[in-house]
């Protein structure tokens, strides 16, 4: 099972597609090296595992085709990010004025 997952990560990848990960989930692909050379955060200790990367205390970090999250409680933030990368900026500021009641 592992290596399908894997292996779904490496075709994304290859299509362009974004992987994202929020809390705990960012382990499951850094310790497959997925991170090399690339910034990311997770939940505090859950890097332990992480073989290769530059672990990140931002709340949530976007680089190349990775958007991972620090926690659960950055839910929106993380959400964001994506609406930023699928639907662009303009729309990603729009539903967050909604969301804060602007």
């Amino acid at each position: 099972v592992l290596v399908r997952w894997v292996g779904m990560i490496d075709k994304a990848l290859d299509c362009g597609a974004y992987i994202c990960a929020i809390c705990a989930a960012p382990l499951l692909i850094g310790k497959h090296g997925y991170f090399k050379d690339l910034e990311y955060t997770c939940f505090p200790g859950c890097n332990e595992s992480i073989l290769e990367g530059k672990l990140s205390d931002k709340p949530v970090v976007v680089t190349d085709n990775f958007i991972t999250a620090r926690s659960m409680y950055y839910t929106c933030d993380f959400a964001l990010a994506i609406v930023s990368i699928v639907k662009g900026n303009e729309r990603a500021i729009e539903i967050a004025k909604q969301i804060k009641g602007l």
